[in-house]
């Protein structure tokens, strides 16, 4: 995929001492895309699967869970696209409870995790821009 050409800008983190921060730096796509999670800072022990379907503008995936614990899942959404389905469903069909929230290029999207894996998907609906 394309990427716009990189641009240079300036980011101020303050760290207290001996305190940390974590920064996952990622490519912008000209597509919805997962930044972050809450699980482990990588992602790579709980993203299981992960792809991107243009033809439906759909975003899924599987995770491991906590069973009983919050999981939340960060997406980059391009201007242009909104969230119009989110879904989280644990082996055996059922269905767990999803909340989400968008604000600019950010969407949250949160479920209790499960003892199953858990295949999640977000479905993305596009608005004329300007």
């Amino acid at each position: 995929e394309n990427s716009p050409a990189p641009r240079a800008e300036l980011l101020e983190v303050e760290i207290a001492p001996h305190d940390t921060r974590v920064l996952l730096i990622h490519p912008v796509l000209n597509r919805p895309q997962l930044v972050g999670l809450s699980r482990h800072i990588s992602g790579a022990y709980s993203i299981l699967d992960l792809a991107w379907d243009p033809g439906h503008d759909l975003l899924h995936g599987s995770s491991q869970t906590v069973p009983g614990e919050d999981y939340t899942l960060w997406f980059y959404v391009p201007r242009g696209l909104s969230a119009s389905h989110i879904r989280a469903v644990a082996q055996g069909n059922r269905e767990l409870a999803a909340s989400h929230a968008q604000s600019g290029n950010s969407l949250r999207v949160s479920f209790q995790g499960a003892t199953q894996v858990v295949n999640w998907d977000v479905e993305f609906h596009r608005h004329a821009t300007k």
